[in-house]
């Protein structure tokens, strides 16, 4: 709703030209559609994980855990839908849970004022909870920081409802972090597997925390999710998303050549 009309209009444009578009994921390649790009036009090719960083951790949870670590990460941004955990939080609290929250994510240096207010009105409404000492913003971090905050959480929750991919998920889910996604968000279905790699939740309060305390109350199940977690990497590291682009721009060329 921020983007400027003549911006659209450009993008259009530019989408109309080209020969090859490569969209990072099914549900992208669906929206192009339905702004008039054939079919045949995109190719759905995915962004890559560095697999050597975000290696595979094997997780176990026992049924009482004395201390409950979540994670979520993205940029701070209404569209990321962080402000709900907030709840989610009070209510593992109100279950007698000791739970933490690390929300990673820029938090200094905002590219718009709404980004910003969203950021201010979260530690409004942690600090009126009183959870200030349950939920603490890490800011931006590299990647091998990254990797060590999925190496110590218990698990990951991601409550956005709409992505173009989704890397952030896939950097979790390959980590070994059992990973709760909104179920609503279908570019994740090209990759996450419901009750297998991830858990699928309704993106509200309720479901959400439903989830967590279904994962935690059922060991095997929290094993099995973590274990599966390993094969994703097969199709997602650079290696290999690399070639694959490397193969279409080939095929791309040669059949330029030949016109």
């Amino acid at each position: 709703k921020s983007v400027s009309l003549i911006y659209i209009q450009l993008e259009q444009l530019v989408l109309n030209s080209v020969a090859k578009i490569f969209s990072t994921s099914s549900d992208e390649k669906n929206t192009l559609r339905l702004r008039g790009i054939k079919n045949n036009k995109i190719e759905v090719l995915p962004r890559g994980i560095d697999v050597d960083i975000f290696k595979h951790v094997q997780k176990t949870i026992s049924n009482n855990p004395k201390i409950l670590r979540l994670i979520t990460v993205g940029s701070i941004r209404p569209q990321k839908r962080q402000s709900i955990l907030i709840e989610v939080v009070n209510q593992l609290l109100l279950n007698g849970l000791d739970v933490h929250l690390s929300i990673i994510g820029e938090k200094d240096n905002f590219t718009m004022d709404v980004y910003k207010k969203y950021y201010n009105d979260m530690k409004k409404e942690i600090s009126n909870k009183k959870l200030y000492k349950n939920i603490e913003f890490e800011g931006a971090v590299c990647q091998q920081r990254l990797s060590k905050f999925y190496e110590n959480s218990d698990i990951a929750i991601f409550p956005s409802i709409s992505e173009s991919f989704g890397k952030s998920v896939i950097e979790s889910i390959s980590s070994g972090t059992p990973t709760i996604i909104a179920k609503e968000c279908k570019a994740y279905c090209d990759f996450a597997e419901d009750g297998v790699n991830s858990i699928f939740s309704g993106s509200n309060v309720e479901e959400i925390t439903k989830s967590i305390l279904m994962l935690i109350n059922n060991p095997k199940l929290y094993m099995k999710i973590s274990e599966n977690g390993e094969f994703i990497k097969e199709g997602y590291g650079w290696e290999v998303v690399t070639r694959k682009l490397e193969k279409e721009l080939v095929k791309l060329l040669e059949s330029n050549q030949k016109s």
